[in-house]
């Protein structure tokens, strides 16, 4: 079905961002490490 992939591929690269965006801040310290928190795991451990 295109639509769903289309969904699939728009999903897809809307997650790169995210996750390259939540590298880009832990790096500069500008975020928590996730560790301290223990409300989340780590980026590509979530399963919704």
């Amino acid at each position: 079905d295109a639509a769903a992939s289309e969904v699939t591929r728009a999903f897809a690269a809307s997650l790169k961002v995210v996750r390259s965006h939540a590298a880009l801040l832990e790096h500069t310290g500008a975020a928590p490490d996730p560790s301290e928190d223990g409300t989340e795991g780590r980026a590509g451990e979530r399963h919704d």
